[in-house]
């Protein structure tokens, strides 16, 4: 992703989260990549999104994580030209090391996604998939992961 197309995606997920879930506002997200494959969203550490330890608030975790699956179930329903409701019906998370910095949320699991919304599109009903969105803090950890999360993604076609 060019500069460019980073800042719009960055600036369209603000001004919806503005408008539609405040907390995705507050929280001050960054679109670092977002294609067909994967997504990764850096939520920085902040006033705001840290807790009294210093490290990332477990609900701007949720939060990083509930975006990074959640624009890839969005994008693809974009790219088959289908409208869905996208939300997450269940969620587990494995928390490893307190991320203490800038952290990057990433998944990968964009073709099991875009398999899902295909599905749901074509039949008009919910459909669930188990996707992993990784926590990270390079600076600290490297790739280590500081958090692992399963979110079940739920989509349905809607008209």
């Amino acid at each position: 992703m060019t500069f460019l197309e980073r800042l719009k995606e960055t600036v369209t997920l603000r001004l919806w989260g503005f408008f539609k879930v405040p907390m995705i506002y507050w929280a001050g997200p960054k679109v670092l990549e977002l294609n067909d494959d994967r997504c990764e969203i850096l939520i920085p550490l902040k006033y705001l999104t840290k807790n009294h330890f210093n490290s990332l608030y477990i609900s701007a975790q949720v939060t990083g994580a509930d975006i990074a699956g959640g624009l890839l179930a969005l994008r693809h329903a974009k790219n088959q030209k289908g409208k869905v409701s996208v939300i997450f019906k269940e969620i587990r998370g494995d928390f490893k090391k307190r991320p203490e910095e800038d952290t990057i949320f990433s998944c990968t699991d964009g073709k099991e996604i875009a398999a899902l919304v295909k599905q749901a599109i074509q039949t008009k009903t919910r459909h669930h998939k188990t996707v992993k969105v990784t926590a990270t803090c390079p600076k600290t950890f490297g790739t280590s992961p500081v958090t692992e999360f399963f979110l079940t993604l739920s989509v349905k076609a809607s008209n």
